[in-house]
């Protein structure tokens, strides 16, 4: 959301020779600040910090406060005097400030502190109402690696790499990146798409580089592979999503606001209550049998 700032600055440099063994150890190291809120930000309000890292898989945070021109916090007991001057020069920190800082996988870090400036743009009352900002998002890696260090793709395997970064294909295919965008609107996606490949060749090394056969591609894509066969012509395309404009221009930020039969938090609607049960003659004439079973 680029309706106001508290952007996301990196600490990395700064705090790469601190003694705390979770930072030496993490990719990324980047944090917020927030004015004003240092004597607000008790005990309370820093354990519900470190809940919401830890619904992003992360460990914990570090909250200091800047006060008196010293900064303040448990942490501080790991940073030189260097390093809090180092912080308090950096990121212009004034009386009253708190700098949130988070470290671990950039995949992770960047969400949560992407969530909780949204969250104190709020409290601040920092976005001015009826007001849009529109962007593009574009340049996505096409390949990123799963939990296990597996290549897989970022978007789909028929995006099309950019034409410049096909050479990376053969040596290292995390360098390559797409020919994707998505169009944001106020820091939620609107809608997205992609240029595909008409290639057949590099169609056939993207599957490569992403360890399929030629057994898994046809028996997963046979069909869309051999239209390549007649000659694929370059296209593109994008979708938008309805209930998230919609959502957006009603200035909501629930999208079950705009959602004609939502369902609850049982996965119920609560107008038709479905899902029911189903009928015994239902089942026969479909041919199904519900079986219990202890897997």
């Amino acid at each position: 959301d680029t309706r106001f700032g508290l952007h996301l600055l990196d600490v990395t440099e700064v705090l790469k020779q601190t003694e705390f063994n979770g930072y030496k150890e993490a990719k990324s190291i980047k944090a917020i600040v927030i004015p004003g809120l240092a004597l607000e930000t008790s005990r309370k309000v820093i354990d519900n910090l470190t809940l919401e890292a830890k619904k992003f898989s992360l460990g914990g945070l570090t909250v200091l406060k800047y006060e008196n021109n010293e900064l303040e916090g448990s942490f501080t007991k790991f940073l030189s005097e260097q390093e809090k001057a180092d912080l308090v020069k950096e990121f212009e920190l004034k009386n009253d400030d708190i700098l949130i800082i988070a470290a671990g996988p950039y995949t992770r870090v960047c969400p949560l502190l992407g969530a909780l400036r949204c969250q104190y743009a709020k409290q601040l009352d920092l976005v001015k109402p009826n007001t849009f900002d529109l962007l593009w998002v574009v340049d996505f890696p096409l390949f990123e690696r799963d939990s296990d260090g597996n290549i897989t793709s970022t978007h789909h395997p028929f995006t099309r790499p950019r034409d410049e970064d096909l050479k990376y294909l053969d040596t290292d295919p995390t360098k390559i990146l797409s020919q994707a965008y998505d169009i944001v609107i106020n820091g939620y996606e609107a809608g997205g798409g992609s240029l595909r490949i008409y290639d057949q060749q590099v169609q056939k090394k993207i599957f490569e580089v992403l360890g399929l056969s030629d057994e898994d591609i046809k028996r997963k894509f046979g069909f869309f592979i051999d239209a390549f066969q007649y000659g694929t012509p370059p296209h593109a395309g994008m979708a938008f999503g309805l209930d998230r404009l919609t959502m957006i221009l009603s200035g909501t930020d629930n999208i079950r606001d705009v959602i004609a039969f939502p369902k609850n938090l049982s996965a119920v609607c609560p107008m038709s209550l479905a899902p029911g049960k189903v009928d015994e003659q239902q089942l026969k004439d479909l041919g199904l049998a519900i079986t219990d079973s202890e897997d």
